[in-house]
């Protein structure tokens, strides 16, 4: 598949109206003086042919940065653009982002529809065109690939051609890419800008990107696959202050791993409300300067007792009860430990629990359910 994008000669050139405003003023000065002052018609006369030029900026460039530069200088130095702030607004983007990027998320798609949908996906973005140096055609370029992204349903993948379509716009229009996720924060297809800026990002990139965190906490991924992780310290340890129910798993262990320890109450009141706590936890528990989580884990396992049909919550939890003696929480780890595509790991974590390597944990725990007690010292039930 190909996608085409189109360089204009004069990319870079930026415009120059403040002289059309020069010429004017000057004109009808000019004017005025030939009118009361007729010895300064020839004066006048000079300036009418000398004004196309000054018109044009064809009498010397803007300032003393670029003379001297030979054609096609100011178009290699325009690469560096990215690495500024660009200017778009929310009005710059109105109407050009499609309705589905603000819907609900359509969810889960069957695997065979979105192969399906790609190919189709890839035919409709090989026909439109970019030109990577006019940023309102960036813009413009990101809403259609979005558009046509967003048709092939939820499970929004890196491979989808949204992704290579948008990296198309390259390294100079980083900061195009960033303005929609600045500026509207979480959408559909937010997650396609995400992965074009980890393919098209580098280290001059770095400050752009952890300015635009706080806005779009997807872009964390960004910041760990390139290193950036110390570099954006403040801004992670900040937003798991906020105590935000919408902080991603993701966000909440590599702040854990940052490994503050006046940070150990948000992380404690994170895990209890977390719908991952199975993946927190494993993060937790291995961290030296963390407190016992034996209240917590209570606290979280009677909250979601309370609420059963959140089914993958609920049994997350039974899965990290059950490594601190809750015997009903052990009881679902061996109904998993039968049903192993429900919970990863469920088998060994119960024989590791109970020492028990049988076919059936559910009724060896059925015979032992009233007698089993939880050693604290060696973290198993007797």
């Amino acid at each position: 598949m190909s996608y085409q994008v189109a360089h204009s000669a004069g990319a870079g050139q930026a415009s120059r109206p403040w002289r059309g405003r020069l010429v004017a003023v000057y004109a009808c000065r000019v004017v005025l003086l030939g009118v009361f002052m007729p010895g300064q018609r020839v004066a006048f006369a000079l300036l009418l042919c000398l004004a196309p030029c000054i018109w044009a900026g064809g009498c010397g460039p803007d300032d003393d940065s670029q003379r001297g530069q030979r054609p096609g200088d100011h178009a290699a130095a325009s690469t560096t653009v990215g690495t500024t702030p660009a200017s778009g607004s929310r009005e710059d983007w109105l109407g050009l982002l499609p309705e589905r990027a603000f819907q609900p998320d359509p969810g889960h798609t069957p695997i065979t529809t979105k192969i399906a949908n790609r190919e189709h996906q890839a035919k409709e973005l090989a026909e439109i065109e970019v030109d990577a140096s006019d940023r309102k055609q960036v813009r413009t370029y990101i809403g259609q690939v979005l558009a046509i992204g967003l048709k092939g349903g939820g499970d929004y993948s890196v491979e989808d051609p949204a992704v290579a379509a948008l990296t198309l716009v390259g390294a100079s229009n980083v900061s195009v890419l960033l303005e929609p996720l600045r500026i509207f924060g979480r959408f559909n297809g937010a997650s396609y800008l995400v992965a074009a800026l980890s393919r098209l990002a580098g280290e001059e990139h770095k400050s752009l990107i952890i300015g635009t965190l706080p806005h779009s906490p997807e872009l964390l991924s960004v910041v760990v696959s390139h290193g950036w992780i110390q570099d954006a310290r403040g801004v992670i340890l900040s937003g798991l202050r906020s105590r935000d129910p919408n902080l991603s798993t993701e966000w909440i262990i590599v702040a854990a791993r940052l490994g503050e320890e006046e940070i150990h109450d948000a992380l404690i009141h994170l895990f209890i409300k977390s719908l991952n706590p199975r993946r927190i936890w494993e993060t937790l528990v291995d961290l030296e300067s963390m407190a016992p989580l034996g209240k917590a884990v209570e606290q979280g396992w009677s909250a979601v007792k309370r609420t059963p049909e959140e089914r993958h919550v609920y049994r997350q939890w039974a899965f990290v009860a059950a490594h601190y003696g809750h015997v009903d929480a052990l009881g679902i780890l061996a109904a998993d430990a039968i049903q192993k595509q429900r919970i990863a790991g469920s088998s060994s974590a119960f024989q590791q629990l109970t020492g028990f390597r049988g076919e059936d944990p559910v009724s060896w725990l059925a015979e032992r359910r009233q007698s089993l007690r939880f050693n604290e010292l060696t973290r198993m039930y007797e």
